[in-house]
């Protein structure tokens, strides 16, 4: 009895956030350059960087009409779900964070998210409505309400953690039917700062053993241009997902 409490609490959470976001007004972006390490398998496109990059927002077809698009954010704990959402984010960032428990928090991370974030940015004609999920997994079932309705994910994992692909294999199962039916892109953050015998080739791999076949590719989520080369990509793939196209 007290779970489905809990759950009607998640869903109304969401609900709030959403009719928030409706009245929010989209201020102009400001983004800063820098590069992105890619994965040795998944290059990121010329055309996509130079698209990440503008900031106009004039439509790329005349005429063409706004396109609205949730995306979610899921990882573990430390992974740098809330550090990109306000990194990308043209608004406010809507959500709370609250002491972390889990024995995996690494980086001296003292909070972690305990609600939804909701921020929002405009790209490639798309404004993106970005939702971030809970880093704990006593968390998971708002995860699940979350994803509700999304057009694609990034799953991010910290590179720094005892067990990255463990971790990542967890995130796999809890968002394995929706990532086998809608696209998605893993994102390893901390990968540069950490001694790990882990590489973006062990995660590629790891993926296309359990079936999956996402791009893998590392992150730094502070950075707002990375974000923007990954959202980017997502976008490409939501945009062929809608036409049925595969893209090499």
């Amino acid at each position: 009895m007290q779970q489905a409490t809990t759950s009607i609490s998640a869903v109304q959470i969401a609900h709030n956030i959403e009719k928030r976001r409706l009245f929010i007004e989209k201020p102009q972006s400001q983004a800063h350059v820098t590069n992105m390490k890619d994965a040795p398998i998944y290059k990121t496109r010329p055309a996509v960087l130079q698209r990440a990059q503008n900031q106009d927002r004039t439509p790329l077809l005349k005429g063409e009409p706004v396109k609205e698009v949730k995306i979610i954010l899921a990882g573990n704990v430390g992974s740098g779900k809330s550090t990109a959402i306000r990194a990308i984010s043209e608004i406010p960032v809507i959500g709370s964070d609250a002491k972390a428990i889990e024995r995996n928090a690494l980086h001296n991370k003292e909070s972690t998210t305990v609600s939804i974030e909701y921020g929002m940015a405009y790209l490639d004609n798309s404004n993106l409505h970005i939702y971030s999920t809970p880093g704990q997994r006593r968390f998971d079932f708002m995860a699940d309400v979350l994803c509700k309705g999304a057009h694609g994910m990034v799953v991010m994992i910290d590179n720094g953690c005892r067990d990255p692909l463990n971790e990542m294999d967890y995130y796999l199962h809890q968002h394995g039917r929706f990532l086998q039916n809608y696209p998605g892109i893993i994102a390893i953050t901390h990968f540069d700062d950490n001694n790990t015998d882990t590489s973006l080739l062990d995660y590629s791999t790891y993926l296309l053993k359990h079936g999956l076949a996402c791009p893998v590719v590392s992150l730094d989520a502070r950075n707002t241009l990375e974000i923007k080369q990954v959202l980017m990509n997502l976008l490409l793939q939501i945009g062929d997902f809608k036409t049925g196209k595969k893209r090499a």
